[in-house]
């Protein structure tokens, strides 16, 4: 286990060293640059332009401003953004991550509530009306896309009711009731793609065990349906759930640049809309990175938890 541990945390090493070189490349090949942004419609000389480009550190070579991104990365300093001159590592802890760390864990918790039981269900009462209905649904909620969804709940409610969910972020000590309206409404929408995919899974896999012969032998047993379908198959049936549950975690994380921009939330995703928006490459850099490290601890601690749901899992 402690080798294991070891070699994946090796690994973690040209992941992230791959990923930082894609984000220093990928917001480069955008048209234009942050100068050009900074003085879109105004006024400017060649020698102003040249200015702002060496006091905001981009006018040297691609390679020069490379090793100055590394050098500044593994000092642990993700530089300062070009628009406000704030460091970007401490808006993104203090007032970005627990946004996004919030809306995600809700949005996780939700589609695991909704989808798993239901999974269970649909699998216990295969091609029974509820199955078909936990069947038609999950399909449904997988092919409509969130941010369809998510602009309906904006427009329809408004339009009919005359109500739309509040504007202007709130956290929870300042106004209660708005935080979690702000909140809860993104996450559930968030969750539906999430809870679709683990009904899917997991009717599938409890299907595939309910047909094992250690199930029968339990049931000739005489143990209640319920010891039956909870205590053996279920356990015997999550280890593709969770797996399933990481790739979703990790595209929720990179799903909150949608809906945080459409419902006006402070968080990560929308920083990072900012930052691309605006050619500012330090944000975009250190969100990458931000978002990325997530991404790893996801699927890290996704693989630890085998060998705690199964004991005859062997790294």
């Amino acid at each position: 286990m402690q080798q294991y541990l070891l070699r994946r945390i090796v690994l973690l090493l040209p992941t992230l060293f791959l990923a930082l070189t894609a984000a220093f490349v990928l917001i480069r090949m955008i048209p234009g640059d942050a100068v050009t942004v900074l003085m879109d419609n105004s006024q400017y000389s060649k020698k102003d332009y040249t200015d702002l480009r060496q006091q905001l550190g981009i006018d040297g070579s691609i390679p020069v401003q490379y090793g100055t991104f590394m050098e500044s990365i593994v000092r642990g300093d993700f530089g300062k953004s070009i628009w406000t001159g704030q460091p970007v590592m401490r808006e993104l802890i203090t007032s970005r991550l627990p946004i996004t760390l919030e809306l995600t864990f809700f949005a996780t918790l939700i589609g695991m509530v909704i989808g798993v039981p239901a999974g269970v269900i649909a699998a216990t009462k295969q091609d029974s009306p509820i199955d078909y209905a936990v069947r038609v649904v999950s399909i449904g909620a997988l092919a409509t896309p969130g941010f369809w969804i998510a602009t309906l709940v904006l427009v329809l409610p408004s339009y009919w009711w005359h109500w739309a969910p509040p504007f202007g972020y709130k956290s929870f000590v300042q106004e209660p009731w708005t935080h979690i309206q702000q909140i809860m409404i993104p996450a559930l929408i968030m969750s539906l793609a999430l809870a679709a995919a683990l009904m899917r899974m997991t009717r599938s896999m409890m299907l595939e065990v309910l047909r094992q012969d250690f199930i029968r032998t339990a049931r000739a047993k005489g143990l209640q349906s319920r010891v039956v379908v909870v205590r053996h198959c279920l356990r015997n049936a999550l280890l593709p759930v969770v797996s399933i549950t990481g790739v979703q975690v990790a595209i929720l994380l990179g799903g909150t640049v949608i809906y945080e921009t459409i419902f006006s939330l402070p968080g990560v995703g929308s920083y990072l809309y900012e930052g691309v928006s605006r050619r500012d490459y330090p944000v975009v850099q250190g969100v990458t990175i931000m978002l990325t490290v997530g991404v790893i601890l996801v699927n890290f601690v996704v693989d630890v938890s085998y060998r705690l749901l199964d004991p005859r899992v062997r790294y």
